[in-house]
């Protein structure tokens, strides 16, 4: 694959036809200005020394020398995109269990945290396999599709947590049928699950899930996350232990038989997670056994540089314009200056430049990141508008870790190249420094750039969607604790207002004795005296109102309270 790395300046090349024009133009003015003073030939012989045409040559030649300086400054380059590597392992999805009982204690901090540390350390071992990863609890969901860029997987898990999956329970079944069709179509006997639970409410329709499993050749590595004596869920939205509909505190129990069972019908392993180290061998050396597949995995862009070349071609051309003589008199006196320009124009610099970006992939392929590095830079002090080179050099700083150097070679890059792939590229990268550190604002603009310059990259629109997603509950929350701060203050607000209200109604009563002693003076306020009939009638009206509210209180106790189980 051919290109130009700096399209814009061949834009330049518009000034050739005008020069041409330009050249016509004058021959034809010079020949009707001669043919005003006479005889053509007679007029010509009348210069003495001239050289018939020679002029026209030159020109010619020095246009023939800015043309092929365009191309080389639009740097002509030949490649494939992108270094690809070789690489054989095996295809791996992780069915990781996120439902509210893995809240549980038993394994500190809690379960789920403890899983999520397993993965990272799993994802160590098995750098040369692409990896998935389905979260599941009342459904499956795909969280990241077989990739071997495990660094954004690792990303993708930090976020994990029971509230991104709106139905709870514990749906085995659809968690294995989610992971056998993610991948189904990869080569038989090189794929396996690997399913982290504590195995709890296991679901009767995850009997059809295995056999599927069974059928595509896929083993099930399952892991058990708990202990079999069980601990309380604790919630940490309500900072209470769950209860069940009878009152009584949840007890969450490892259900180990069930995974045991489903490993065996798999021809997989089972292992618990409470010894991690030994379960982590077991994995490995189960996923040792399997048979390998041969897959390409995007290194890192590169390119190799034409612009000697055309380079070439127009020192050439200017060298026999400026020797080419008009008259028959001496060289031109101008032979030292571009004898000066050759030496400045020296390929050697440029072979220098080249050696040092080869060498400086190899260190990125090996991650060896600080000393590619170092070697990006060197051949940057070469030529600061290598766009390739500021592009590997922000990876290689990416790679270190140091975010916000690698933003800036990823500005460059985009800065100088002339090729919408890469520009596109750089800004993707730009929007994952950002999404590590959680600015999703930033990392929304960048992606949506890279989207701008390349609206079919999958990549930047998953990640665009996840960033959008993580902004939105962050706004939530925040909108959450502000109408929570605003209750609290109408609720302190309206308990100010009773207290001065009942103040105010206290000021304006009278003592107790003093309207006491104006009811005795006054004879005609106190109230009548009922008869007995009266008081007989309003005494059975009483006491059929008690008879009411206490059989009312009784048929609501008789009522069972129902609670939803979200465990």
């Amino acid at each position: 694959m051919y290109r130009f790395e700096h399209v814009v300046y061949l834009w330049l090349l518009v000034s050739i036809p005008i020069l041409l024009l330009s050249l016509y133009l004058f021959l034809k003015w010079q020949r009707s200005t001669i043919d005003k003073l006479g005889n053509r030939n007679v007029v010509m012989q009348q210069f003495l020394g001239y050289i018939p045409n020679r002029f026209k040559a030159k020109t010619l030649l020095f246009i023939g020398a800015l043309f092929f300086l365009i191309l080389a400054l639009a740097n002509w380059q030949k490649g494939s995109g992108n270094a690809t590597a070789k690489r054989k392992g095996v295809y791996i999805m992780i069915a990781l269990d996120v439902s509210k009982s893995m809240w549980a204690k038993d394994l500190q901090p809690d379960r789920l945290s403890r899983a999520k540390l397993f993965v990272n350390k799993l994802l160590d071992k098995v750098e040369n396999d692409r990896v998935g990863l389905i979260v599941f609890a009342g459904n499956a969901y795909l969280q990241v599709p077989i990739t071997s860029d495990h660094a954004a997987l690792k990303m993708m898990l930090q976020a994990v947590s029971p509230d991104m999956v709106p139905t709870q329970g514990t749906e085995v079944g659809a968690a294995i049928n989610l992971a056998c069709s993610s991948l189904s179509g990869k080569n038989r006997n090189s794929k396996t699950i690997i399913l982290i639970s504590d195995g709890e409410d296991h679901d009767e329709q995850s009997a059809s899930a295995i056999e599927k499993t069974k059928e595509a050749g896929i083993s099930i590595q399952t892991v058990g996350v708990g202990s079999e004596k069980g601990a309380a869920i604790f919630d940490p939205n309500t900072q209470a232990n769950k209860i069940d509909a009878e009152g009584n505190e949840v007890i969450s129990k490892l259900n180990k038989a069930a995974l045991e069972t489903i490993a065996l019908q798999t021809n997989g392993t089972y292992s618990a997670i409470d010894n991690m180290d030994e379960s982590l061998k077991t994995i490995a050396a189960k996923i040792d056994q399997m048979t390998t597949t041969e897959f390409e995995s995007v290194l890192y862009t590169d390119y190799t540089n034409y612009f000697q070349i055309p380079l070439t071609i127009a020192l050439l051309l200017l060298i026999v314009a400026m020797l080419l003589k008009m008259t028959t008199n001496k060289l031109p006196k101008t032979l030292p200056v571009l004898l000066l320009c050759l030496w400045v124009c020296n390929p050697s610099l440029y072979g220098q430049e080249n050696k040092l970006l080869k060498k400086a992939n190899a260190l990125y392929k090996e991650k060896k990141y600080k000393e590619a590095s170092q070697s990006y830079q060197k051949a940057l002090q070469l030529n600061q508008k290598n766009s390739t080179a500021h592009f590997n050099n922000g990876n290689s700083l990416y790679g270190q870790k140091n975010k916000e150097a690698a933003r800036k070679e990823f500005d460059q890059a985009t800065k100088w190249s002339a090729d919408k792939q890469a520009k596109s590229n750089a800004q993707y990268n730009m929007g994952n420094t950002y999404m590590d550190e959680k600015k999703w604002e930033e990392a929304i603009t960048y992606y949506k750039n890279a989207l701008k310059l390349n609206a079919d990259d999958q990549d930047a629109k998953y990640n665009l969607s996840y960033a959008l997603a993580m902004k939105k509950k962050e706004d939530n929350n925040k909108q959450k604790d502000k109408q929570n701060k605003k209750q609290d203050q109408q609720k302190k607000d309206n308990k100010d207002n009773k207290n001065d209200q009942k103040d105010q109604q206290q000021k304006q009563e009278q003592p107790k004795d003093e309207k006491n002693q104006e009811e005795k003076n006054n004879p005609s306020q106190q109230p009548s005296k009922l008869s007995k009939q009266q008081a007989e009638q309003l005494l059975q009206a009483l006491m059929q109102e008690e008879k009411k509210l206490q059989d009312k209180k009784r048929q609501e106790r008789a009522q069972p309270i129902k609670k939803e189980k979200d465990w």
